[in-house]
């Protein structure tokens, strides 16, 4: 088998790429005669490849004997005739990994199919599994996000990509999807009969999903001033956890069927029009931003978001949900909060009237991956004292092994025809018509306000105003509650 990287001289192939395949190597999950070839345009010899990998790792003997580094142009046909001989040195199933920036993508795409690296098969029998029966192997390409900028460019590029490859043959990477608590969603969800049927508007009052980085846009300015905080993470990541959590039970384990309940809870979600885009949704930046390198002095790009809004189906209808996401905020937290509703009639509400919190269930994805239960509880002693307690289940304390990294797992399943982890291009184009709804608003009207924050906050002041006027609260503020 031959792991082809494309962009191999670049970041996410040192930090990311390279150690996953390093560590698979390590479990014996990977064939024994599987071999790598590095691509880029940076001028490498494979000693100076591997001596740059091993920076971040070390590789042993026999994993970095695997390794060729070829250089060449992105845009030059010969640059892939020339990686297409080297790959034939060790002809078998090919994976090529996509790690370059969106702006190359259609001349690389393009010259991967003209020089013949991966085509598509004329064959009509095991279609599904990206193997040709005439040679006898199978070729897949793994493509990072951004999936185009909005609806239109993406469904554009999906019709590209087609044209060159089978869908079969793609895998679009959300790394958060191969987190193991993501993973856990539903297992949670429907192998367990006690948490099934309370997942419904009868019983949860709202959902949040935070997603809060620490750090600011660092090298990224460039990138990030064209996308911001929604295009980077909402569109994406907190949608997919969303899909997850709220999606019907898929009628099997299989991927499609799984990408099929996905879709249609997308295409579920109520669009925003003239007027709840500016009652529901709320956006900042952080103070500093403007002089950050690669951003446009004039630039009204979010570094924070805050939205609200509806699922339109019989499950969720009348349940909120919000979804909260930024740079240079107080911690570094991915979390999915379901808040159930509280009781008809609070019998302890004289006992302790400050402490009557909802019941949450929480799936932590970072740092510190977990599923938790919030639940009142009596304090031992003579008094009759109420306090929230968290039963937890933690991943590391609970199993005491090393958690697979998201990119390992991705890998493997790619290597395995897994598709369920990646995303399809109906569930890309129903998350972009949703964000669409808003930010296209957004970007159309100068005046809608785009608030300042200190970073090390947790977002702009004006967003504890925006939650508390639908009877709400940010989860940081439950917390501060119980102390």
């Amino acid at each position: 088998m031959n792991i082809i990287i494309v962009g191999a001289s670049g970041d996410l192939t040192q930090r990311k790429i390279m150690p996953a395949i390093y560590d698979l190597y390590k479990d014996k999950l990977l064939p024994d005669d599987f071999h790598i070839v590095g691509f880029s345009r940076t001028q490498m010899t494979d000693d100076g490849f591997i001596k740059k990998l091993g920076a971040f790792k070390d590789y042993d003997q026999n994993f970095c004997s695997r390794i060729e580094y070829i250089s060449g142009e992105y845009s030059n046909l010969d640059s892939y005739k020339k990686l297409g001989e080297t790959i034939l040195k060790h002809d078998g199933n090919r994976l090529i990994y996509l790690a370059i920036p969106p702006d190359i993508l259609r001349d690389v795409t393009a010259n991967i199919s003209k020089a013949h690296i991966v085509t598509q098969c004329a064959c009509e029998e095991d279609k599904t599994n990206s193997y040709c029966v005439k040679t006898g192997n199978w070729s897949r390409l793994i493509f990072e996000k951004p999936f185009g900028t909005d609806t239109d460019s993406a469904v554009d590029l999906n019709y590209y990509l087609q044209a060159l490859f089978d869908e079969h043959q793609i895998y679009r990477i959300d790394h958060f999807l191969g987190k193991e608590t993501v993973q856990n969603i539903m297992i949670f969800r429907f192998a367990n009969s006690i948490f099934e049927p309370l997942w419904n508007n009868h019983y949860v009052d709202h959902i949040e999903i935070n997603i809060s980085e620490e750090v600011k846009i660092q090298s990224r300015g460039a990138y990030f001033d064209n996308a911001g905080i929604v295009r980077d993470v909402i569109q994406n990541h907190a949608l997919q956890l969303l899909s997850l959590l709220t999606m019907e039970p898929p009628i099997s384990f299989d991927a499609d069927a799984i990408r099929d309940e996905k879709v249609k809870l997308l295409k579920s979600l109520a669009l925003y029009d003239e007027n709840t885009y500016k009652d529901h949704t709320i956006r900042g930046v952080y103070h500093g931003y403007l002089q950050e390198t690669g951003v446009k002095q004039d630039s009204k790009t979010e570094t924070f978001a805050a939205i609200r809004f509806f699922i339109q189906n019989w499950r969720w209808a009348g349940v909120p949900v919000y979804i909260r996401a930024g740079k240079a905020l107080a911690s570094k937290t991915t979390q999915a909060h379901i808040y159930f509703k509280e009781l008809p009639h609070k019998l302890f509400k004289n006992i302790a009237p400050d402490r009557n919190l909802p019941n949450q269930i929480i799936f932590k994805f970072q740092p510190h991956e977990g599923i938790h239960l919030t639940c009142l509880s009596k304090i031992p002693g003579k008094n009759f004292e109420l306090v929230p307690v968290e039963m937890d289940f933690n991943y590391q304390m609970n199993f005491n092994s090393r958690l697979p990294d998201a990119y390992e797992r991705l890998l493997l399943d790619a290597i395995n025809n897994d598709l369920s982890l990646f995303i399809r291009h109906d569930e890309i184009k129903e998350a972009w018509r949703f964000v669409d709804s808003f930010l296209k608003r957004w970007e159309n009207n100068s005046q809608f306000p785009l608030y300042e924050y200190n970073p090390g906050q947790n977002g702009p002041e004006q967003m504890h105003t925006f939650i508390k006027r639908f009877g709400h609260l940010w989860n940081k503020e439950y917390c501060r509650l119980k102390i």
